[in-house]
Protein backbone atom coordinates (compact mmCIF):
# COMPACT_ATOMS: atom_id res chain seq x y z
CA UNK A 1 0.00 0.00 0.00
CA UNK A 2 1.27 3.50 -0.86
CA UNK A 3 2.44 5.87 1.70
CA UNK A 4 -0.61 8.41 0.76
CA UNK A 5 -3.06 5.65 0.71
CA UNK A 6 -2.01 4.96 4.38
CA UNK A 7 -1.88 8.79 5.45
CA UNK A 8 -5.51 9.21 3.93
CA UNK A 9 -6.50 5.93 5.49
CA UNK A 10 -5.39 7.06 9.02
CA UNK A 11 -6.30 10.43 9.04
CA UNK A 12 -9.64 10.36 6.55
CA UNK A 13 -10.83 7.00 7.77
CA UNK A 14 -9.38 6.34 11.48
CA UNK A 15 -9.21 9.47 12.86
CA UNK A 16 -12.50 10.87 11.40
CA UNK A 17 -14.30 8.00 12.62
CA UNK A 18 -12.39 8.23 16.40
CA UNK A 19 -13.62 12.03 16.15
CA UNK A 20 -17.14 11.19 15.28
CA UNK A 21 -17.07 9.28 18.91
CA UNK A 22 -20.94 7.94 18.31
CA UNK A 23 -21.58 4.96 19.90
CA UNK A 24 -21.63 3.18 16.47
CA UNK A 25 -17.90 4.56 15.33
CA UNK A 26 -16.66 1.16 16.93
CA UNK A 27 -18.70 -0.47 14.64
CA UNK A 28 -16.59 0.87 11.82
CA UNK A 29 -12.83 0.36 13.63
CA UNK A 30 -12.05 -3.25 12.90
CA UNK A 31 -11.86 -2.96 8.85
CA UNK A 32 -9.71 0.04 9.11
CA UNK A 33 -7.32 -1.68 11.62
CA UNK A 34 -7.44 -4.80 9.18
CA UNK A 35 -6.22 -2.91 6.42
CA UNK A 36 -3.65 -0.95 8.83
CA UNK A 37 -1.99 -4.25 9.91
CA UNK A 38 -2.16 -5.68 6.65
CA UNK A 39 0.44 -2.57 5.89
CA UNK A 40 2.13 -3.94 9.06
CA UNK A 41 1.58 -0.56 10.58
CA UNK A 42 2.07 0.02 13.84
CA UNK A 43 -0.98 1.30 15.69
CA UNK A 44 1.28 2.76 18.84
CA UNK A 45 3.03 4.49 16.67
CA UNK A 46 -0.21 6.32 14.63
CA UNK A 47 -0.52 9.81 14.55
CA UNK A 48 -2.47 12.97 13.09
CA UNK A 49 -0.97 16.44 14.17
CA UNK A 50 1.36 14.35 17.00
CA UNK A 51 -1.94 13.04 18.33
CA UNK A 52 -1.77 9.24 19.03
CA UNK A 53 -5.23 6.92 18.57
CA UNK A 54 -5.68 6.28 22.27
CA UNK A 55 -5.26 10.26 22.56
CA UNK A 56 -7.74 10.67 20.70
CA UNK A 57 -10.30 8.32 21.89
CA UNK A 58 -9.88 9.20 25.79
CA UNK A 59 -10.69 13.12 24.36
CA UNK A 60 -14.15 11.47 22.60
CA UNK A 61 -17.64 11.31 23.78
CA UNK A 62 -17.84 7.90 24.90
CA UNK A 63 -15.47 4.88 25.23
CA UNK A 64 -16.21 2.29 22.94
CA UNK A 65 -13.38 2.67 20.44
CA UNK A 66 -10.89 3.48 23.69
CA UNK A 67 -12.08 -0.05 25.39
CA UNK A 68 -11.21 -1.72 21.81
CA UNK A 69 -7.57 -0.74 21.46
CA UNK A 70 -7.26 -0.97 24.81
CA UNK A 71 -8.27 -4.65 24.36
CA UNK A 72 -5.87 -4.58 21.51
CA UNK A 73 -3.08 -4.23 23.62
CA UNK A 74 -1.95 -0.42 22.96
CA UNK A 75 0.14 1.13 25.62
CA UNK A 76 -1.23 4.26 27.29
CA UNK A 77 2.42 4.82 28.81
CA UNK A 78 3.99 5.70 24.94
CA UNK A 79 4.64 9.29 24.85
CA UNK A 80 3.67 10.70 21.53
CA UNK A 81 5.26 12.86 19.23
CA UNK A 82 4.89 16.70 20.31
CA UNK A 83 6.47 18.70 21.83
CA UNK A 84 5.48 18.04 25.29
CA UNK A 85 5.43 14.59 24.68
CA UNK A 86 1.91 13.21 26.30
CA UNK A 87 0.93 9.83 27.04
CA UNK A 88 -2.87 8.99 26.85
CA UNK A 89 -1.67 8.35 30.88
CA UNK A 90 -1.52 11.68 31.16
CA UNK A 91 -4.45 12.65 28.61
CA UNK A 92 -6.67 10.38 31.46
CA UNK A 93 -5.83 12.51 34.05
CA UNK A 94 -6.19 15.72 32.38
CA UNK A 95 -10.14 14.51 30.83
CA UNK A 96 -11.34 12.33 33.94
CA UNK A 97 -13.45 15.16 35.66
CA UNK A 98 -16.75 13.30 36.16
CA UNK A 99 -16.58 10.56 34.05
CA UNK A 100 -16.29 7.36 36.32
CA UNK A 101 -16.70 5.04 32.73
CA UNK A 102 -13.49 6.57 32.16
CA UNK A 103 -11.85 6.20 35.39
CA UNK A 104 -12.53 2.49 35.33
CA UNK A 105 -11.57 1.80 31.87
CA UNK A 106 -7.99 3.47 33.25
CA UNK A 107 -8.24 1.48 36.48
CA UNK A 108 -4.84 -0.65 35.69
CA UNK A 109 -2.75 2.68 34.56
CA UNK A 110 -3.37 4.32 38.24
CA UNK A 111 -2.19 0.92 39.53
CA UNK A 112 1.11 1.01 37.52
CA UNK A 113 3.86 2.47 39.37
CA UNK A 114 4.01 4.40 35.94
CA UNK A 115 1.65 6.64 36.49
CA UNK A 116 4.06 7.81 39.50
CA UNK A 117 7.43 7.81 37.48
CA UNK A 118 6.69 7.88 33.63
CA UNK A 119 7.71 11.62 33.02
CA UNK A 120 7.03 13.87 29.89
CA UNK A 121 8.98 16.65 28.36
CA UNK A 122 8.09 18.93 31.29
CA UNK A 123 9.34 16.59 33.94
CA UNK A 124 5.59 15.70 35.14
CA UNK A 125 4.44 12.27 35.43
CA UNK A 126 0.50 11.17 35.05
CA UNK A 127 -0.42 11.54 39.05
CA UNK A 128 1.34 15.06 39.02
CA UNK A 129 -1.79 16.37 37.37
CA UNK A 130 -4.56 14.53 39.34
CA UNK A 131 -3.51 17.48 41.93
CA UNK A 132 -5.44 20.18 39.77
CA UNK A 133 -8.89 18.22 40.12
CA UNK A 134 -11.50 18.29 42.65
CA UNK A 135 -11.53 16.50 45.28
CA UNK A 136 -14.42 13.82 44.48
CA UNK A 137 -12.63 13.02 41.67
CA UNK A 138 -8.68 12.80 42.91
CA UNK A 139 -10.86 10.22 45.77
CA UNK A 140 -12.77 8.43 42.61
CA UNK A 141 -9.20 7.80 40.91
CA UNK A 142 -7.51 6.76 44.24
CA UNK A 143 -10.59 4.38 44.95
CA UNK A 144 -9.90 3.18 41.68
CA UNK A 145 -6.25 2.37 42.20
CA UNK A 146 -6.66 0.35 45.55
CA UNK A 147 -9.15 -1.68 43.83
CA UNK A 148 -7.19 -2.66 40.98
CA UNK A 149 -3.91 -3.05 43.43
CA UNK A 150 -5.97 -5.62 44.91
CA UNK A 151 -7.03 -7.25 41.84
CA UNK A 152 -3.44 -7.22 40.96
CA UNK A 153 -2.38 -8.83 44.13
CA UNK A 154 -4.72 -11.50 43.89
CA UNK A 155 -3.53 -12.33 40.72
CA UNK A 156 0.73 -12.38 41.61
CA UNK A 157 -0.71 -14.75 44.63
CA UNK A 158 -2.37 -17.03 42.11
CA UNK A 159 1.06 -16.93 40.14
CA UNK A 160 2.85 -17.42 43.13
CA UNK A 161 0.83 -20.57 44.07
CA UNK A 162 0.67 -21.92 40.15
CA UNK A 163 4.67 -21.81 40.76
CA UNK A 164 4.76 -23.93 43.55
CA UNK A 165 6.34 -27.59 42.59
CA UNK A 166 4.41 -29.26 42.76
CA UNK A 167 1.58 -26.30 41.97
CA UNK A 168 -0.98 -25.33 44.58
CA UNK A 169 -3.94 -26.02 42.45
CA UNK A 170 -6.37 -24.66 45.72
CA UNK A 171 -4.50 -21.65 46.25
CA UNK A 172 -4.37 -20.57 42.78
CA UNK A 173 -8.04 -21.50 42.50
CA UNK A 174 -9.23 -19.43 45.42
CA UNK A 175 -7.05 -16.20 44.56
CA UNK A 176 -8.28 -16.07 40.67
CA UNK A 177 -12.14 -16.60 42.33
CA UNK A 178 -11.20 -13.47 44.67
CA UNK A 179 -9.52 -11.43 41.64
CA UNK A 180 -12.85 -12.15 39.65
CA UNK A 181 -15.26 -11.43 42.49
CA UNK A 182 -13.36 -7.89 42.89
CA UNK A 183 -13.32 -7.23 39.45
CA UNK A 184 -16.70 -7.90 39.06
CA UNK A 185 -18.18 -6.30 41.84
CA UNK A 186 -16.37 -3.42 42.36
CA UNK A 187 -15.91 -2.68 38.59
CA UNK A 188 -18.05 -4.43 36.07
CA UNK A 189 -20.98 -4.14 37.90
CA UNK A 190 -20.61 -0.20 38.37
CA UNK A 191 -20.81 0.22 34.27
CA UNK A 192 -23.78 0.58 32.67
CA UNK A 193 -22.89 0.15 29.05
CA UNK A 194 -22.52 -2.95 27.83
CA UNK A 195 -20.21 -2.44 25.71
CA UNK A 196 -17.52 -1.44 28.40
CA UNK A 197 -19.25 -3.80 30.98
CA UNK A 198 -18.11 -6.74 28.63
CA UNK A 199 -14.64 -4.99 28.43
CA UNK A 200 -14.24 -5.69 32.23
CA UNK A 201 -16.47 -8.85 32.23
CA UNK A 202 -13.49 -10.18 29.75
CA UNK A 203 -11.05 -10.15 32.96
CA UNK A 204 -13.70 -11.81 35.24
CA UNK A 205 -14.47 -14.80 33.20
CA UNK A 206 -10.68 -15.08 32.42
CA UNK A 207 -10.48 -15.61 36.24
CA UNK A 208 -13.23 -17.55 36.46
CA UNK A 209 -11.99 -20.18 33.87
CA UNK A 210 -8.76 -20.32 35.31
CA UNK A 211 -10.22 -21.03 38.90
CA UNK A 212 -11.90 -23.62 37.31
CA UNK A 213 -9.56 -25.64 35.92
CA UNK A 214 -7.10 -25.31 38.94
CA UNK A 215 -10.07 -26.58 41.01
CA UNK A 216 -10.58 -29.19 38.51
CA UNK A 217 -6.66 -30.24 39.03
CA UNK A 218 -7.23 -30.35 42.40
CA UNK A 219 -10.68 -32.28 43.32
CA UNK A 220 -11.47 -33.92 40.24
CA UNK A 221 -7.90 -35.44 39.17
CA UNK A 222 -5.82 -35.18 42.87
CA UNK A 223 -8.68 -35.92 44.89
CA UNK A 224 -8.42 -32.96 47.34
CA UNK A 225 -10.77 -31.30 49.24
CA UNK A 226 -10.80 -27.77 49.56
CA UNK A 227 -10.86 -26.31 52.76
CA UNK A 228 -12.49 -22.95 52.17
CA UNK A 229 -15.98 -24.36 51.03
CA UNK A 230 -17.60 -21.45 51.01
CA UNK A 231 -15.30 -19.36 48.46
CA UNK A 232 -15.73 -22.50 46.59
CA UNK A 233 -19.46 -22.32 46.51
CA UNK A 234 -19.79 -18.76 45.93
CA UNK A 235 -16.97 -19.28 42.92
CA UNK A 236 -19.53 -21.92 41.33
CA UNK A 237 -22.46 -19.44 41.88
CA UNK A 238 -20.63 -16.42 40.12
CA UNK A 239 -19.16 -18.89 37.76
CA UNK A 240 -22.74 -20.33 36.70
CA UNK A 241 -24.35 -16.69 36.91
CA UNK A 242 -21.59 -15.46 34.27
CA UNK A 243 -22.32 -18.54 31.86
CA UNK A 244 -25.70 -17.64 32.04
CA UNK A 245 -25.66 -14.16 31.58
CA UNK A 246 -22.91 -13.17 29.23
CA UNK A 247 -23.65 -13.94 25.38
CA UNK A 248 -20.62 -15.76 23.83
CA UNK A 249 -19.00 -13.84 20.82
CA UNK A 250 -20.75 -13.54 17.42
CA UNK A 251 -18.94 -14.72 14.69
CA UNK A 252 -20.70 -11.49 12.44
CA UNK A 253 -19.34 -9.18 15.14
CA UNK A 254 -16.45 -8.23 14.63
CA UNK A 255 -16.19 -4.93 16.56
CA UNK A 256 -17.15 -6.90 19.87
CA UNK A 257 -14.86 -7.53 22.98
CA UNK A 258 -13.80 -11.13 22.42
CA UNK A 259 -14.39 -13.66 25.45
CA UNK A 260 -15.24 -17.21 23.78
CA UNK A 261 -17.02 -18.86 21.31
CA UNK A 262 -20.15 -21.47 21.95
CA UNK A 263 -17.68 -24.01 22.10
CA UNK A 264 -15.56 -22.24 24.88
CA UNK A 265 -18.68 -21.94 27.27
CA UNK A 266 -19.71 -25.08 26.74
CA UNK A 267 -16.39 -26.56 27.58
CA UNK A 268 -16.63 -23.94 30.65
CA UNK A 269 -20.10 -24.95 31.70
CA UNK A 270 -19.18 -28.98 31.51
CA UNK A 271 -16.41 -28.24 33.97
CA UNK A 272 -18.77 -26.36 36.32
CA UNK A 273 -20.76 -29.21 36.28
CA UNK A 274 -18.58 -31.84 37.25
CA UNK A 275 -17.44 -29.70 40.09
CA UNK A 276 -21.53 -28.76 41.52
CA UNK A 277 -21.70 -32.54 41.34
CA UNK A 278 -18.73 -33.07 43.27
CA UNK A 279 -20.25 -30.69 45.84
CA UNK A 280 -23.72 -31.90 46.03
CA UNK A 281 -22.30 -35.31 46.54
CA UNK A 282 -20.00 -34.13 49.18
CA UNK A 283 -23.24 -32.36 50.85
CA UNK A 284 -25.53 -35.61 50.53
CA UNK A 285 -22.13 -37.72 52.37
CA UNK A 286 -22.21 -35.04 55.26
CA UNK A 287 -25.77 -35.25 55.86
CA UNK A 288 -25.76 -39.22 56.28
CA UNK A 289 -22.77 -39.25 58.49
CA UNK A 290 -24.17 -36.33 60.51
CA UNK A 291 -23.61 -37.53 64.36
CA UNK A 292 -24.69 -35.85 67.30
CA UNK A 293 -24.55 -31.94 67.91
CA UNK A 294 -21.71 -32.37 70.05
CA UNK A 295 -19.40 -33.97 67.11
CA UNK A 296 -21.01 -31.30 64.75
CA UNK A 297 -19.61 -28.95 66.48
CA UNK A 298 -16.63 -30.52 67.29
CA UNK A 299 -16.13 -30.48 63.37
CA UNK A 300 -17.48 -27.09 62.84
CA UNK A 301 -14.45 -26.07 65.18
CA UNK A 302 -11.99 -27.88 63.40
CA UNK A 303 -13.23 -26.78 60.19
CA UNK A 304 -12.38 -23.42 61.51
CA UNK A 305 -9.48 -23.43 62.72
CA UNK A 306 -8.35 -25.17 59.43
CA UNK A 307 -9.78 -21.75 57.75
CA UNK A 308 -7.54 -19.80 60.24
CA UNK A 309 -4.30 -21.81 59.16
CA UNK A 310 -5.30 -21.39 55.23
CA UNK A 311 -5.24 -17.50 55.47
CA UNK A 312 -2.71 -17.27 57.19
CA UNK A 313 -0.64 -19.22 55.01
CA UNK A 314 -2.80 -17.54 52.03
CA UNK A 315 -1.15 -14.23 53.52
CA UNK A 316 2.31 -15.71 54.18
CA UNK A 317 2.62 -17.24 50.60
CA UNK A 318 0.68 -13.59 48.81
CA UNK A 319 3.76 -11.44 50.52
CA UNK A 320 6.59 -13.84 50.19
CA UNK A 321 9.41 -12.14 48.46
Amino acid sequence: MRHTELKRIIRNDLFCTLTCGSVNSVKKIPAIVKSLKEARVNLDTVYVDETSILKRTISARNYRCLAYFLDLGLDPFKLDTSEVGWSAAHETVIYLACKPALIRLMGFVFADPRFFSLENHLGKSPSVYLSEHKLEDREAVEEMRAIFIGYNGFHDSAKRAESLIPSDHLLAALHYFLAANQMKTEVADKEDDAYLKRFHLKKVMGDLREAAEHYYQAILIANETPVMLDEFDRCLALSAKIIDFVEPDHPDIDWEIKLGNADTFRTWNEQLMLLQNWREEKRRESFSSTGSESSVAADDAKKEDERTALLGELEELRFRG
